[in-house]
């Protein structure tokens, strides 16, 4: 997995390394059951279980049926046939009240709430600009003024973009300005880019194609320009010279804490709000559901439907009454 490959192996030697001196063979059911057991003991949520119960699985599928053309480790999975035990009436509770927490979170945010992130992002940037001022003013004049760009962050058109396209963070955090292409024959201007939760998904990942235009075509070309006007290159680079060349996603976190505190906006509105206030409200306004799909990186519109379109006794009898 050439994304998130570390990730999942690391995981597996966290939760299972205690298995890694038994010889893989003679692994049974009683094994993960009592992992299992332990790992809900201690308070792990039955999603996590699961998935690192699947990505094991995975790594022994692997060593008996090797995807190339390498010799088998294993004559067999010893675990192909062990499942988990079955769900509780608590772990249905539990998955029904973490359901209900999510279907809040897929609404359009409030009024007052965009204002209140909008009071953030204005004192952010004065705070920014206050603290390059008193900078400059002792002993450090040779850093730029920002009193005078159109912003004084990088965390501020970051925060439009996921506003204006419903992107991810980390599609943001990866943007780059060749993504941004112009067809000189239609005058259209297209965001295209591959979501990084897709790119390993299979042969043909969902790709995105967003048409630029109105304030983010605007927003794109101030934030160009105030960086002397980059043809290629991350458009939101890292300054660290050892790191991978993107922002580090703690640092979009740490911003987004700030403003949130500035603007007196909710401590759980977490910044994966503006991606379902996008989808929301391209739902309410009754934009197809595969066109909606195409704009957010879906291959289909499966999970907009499931997730996204709540039809109450109000509306139900409405469609009724027009038929």
């Amino acid at each position: 997995h050439r994304r998130t490959g570390k990730f999942i192996l690391n995981g597996i030697r966290n939760h299972y390394g205690h298995l890694f001196d038994k010889d893989m063979d003679t692994l049974t059911g009683a094994d993960i059951k009592a992992w299992f057991y332990d790992k809900q003991e201690k308070g792990l949520s039955r999603v996590t279980i699961t998935r690192e119960f699947r990505a094991f699985k995975a790594m022994l599928n692997h060593a008996a049926r090797p995807a190339d053309d390498s010799k088998p480790v294993l004559a067999i999975n010893p675990l192909s046939g062990v499942r988990l035990p079955e769900k509780t009436l608590a772990d249905r509770e539990t998955e029904d009240a973490s359901e209900k927490d999510a279907e809040k979170k897929r609404n359009i945010i409030p009024e007052s709430v965009k204002e209140q992130i909008r009071k953030g992002l204005d004192l952010f940037a004065d705070y920014i600009q206050t603290q390059r001022r008193n900078s400059r003013e002792h002993g450090k004049a040779h850093l730029t003024d920002l009193d005078d760009v159109d912003y004084p962050h990088w965390f501020i058109p970051f925060t439009h973009i996921a506003w204006l396209t419903g992107m991810r963070p980390g599609d943001i955090r990866n943007m780059r300005w060749e993504n941004i292409l112009h067809n000189r024959f239609n005058g259209q201007t297209l965001l295209n880019f591959t979501p990084s939760k897709t790119k390993d998904k299979g042969e043909s990942p969902a790709k995105v194609q967003f048409p630029v235009h109105g304030e983010l075509q605007d927003l794109l070309n101030k934030w160009r320009n105030q960086n002397g006007n980059p043809q290629s290159g991350h458009v939101f680079p890292s300054n660290n010279p050892r790191g991978s060349g993107i922002i580090d996603k703690k640092a979009y976190r740490r911003h987004w804490i700030r403003v949130k505190k500035l603007g007196g906006a909710p401590d759980d509105l977490d910044f994966y709000c503006f991606r379902h206030n996008f989808i929301s409200q391209l739902v309410l306004q009754g934009a197809p559901v595969l066109a909606i799909a195409r704009l957010v990186g879906h291959k289909d519109g499966t999970m907009i439907s499931r997730n996204y379109f709540h039809l109450g006794n109000q509306d139900a009898a409405d469609i009724v009454a027009k038929f």
